[in-house]
């Protein structure tokens, strides 16, 4: 950490003090940038000349780093299972949106299926 930044909290006295500190210096309630500069860079993500493993990997992490900022608030717990269906739905139409057509027919197949099944079993079965 940068000196100058760190002597703003080496005297707290808790992590929920440091939390509180730093939720007020640098207050990201929505991220908008970030969510639109990953969202961007999903859109332009293509194979290419990228084996499959480093392509899945790359689409994996934007999607993680997405779920970081664009996070839900849900009313309870069972209304997580629809919405992650939903947005796992949405990775997997993207992974073979920019796929190789080499691998349409198991697109096809796959994506026959109901319900869709994750990004990493649909990349189990595309190996």
């Amino acid at each position: 950490m940068i000196d100058s930044i760190a002597r703003n909290y080496l005297f707290l006295d808790t992590v929920a003090d440091i939390w509180k500190r730093t939720e007020a210096t640098y207050p990201c309630r929505r991220n908008t940038a970030q969510i639109f500069q990953l969202r961007w860079k999903i859109f332009l993500l293509r194979q290419g000349d990228l084996p499959q493993s480093v392509y899945y990997l790359e689409v994996t992490q934007f999607y993680q780093e997405y779920d970081q900022f664009d996070s839900l608030t849900l009313v309870s717990p069972e209304d997580e299972i629809p919405v992650r269906a939903r947005e796992d739905g949405k990775t997997v139409l993207e992974f073979f949106h920019d796929l190789h057509r080499d691998f349409d027919q198991i697109s096809v197949q796959i994506l026959g299926r109901s319900p869709l099944p994750s990004l990493p079993e649909v990349f189990s079965l595309v190996q």
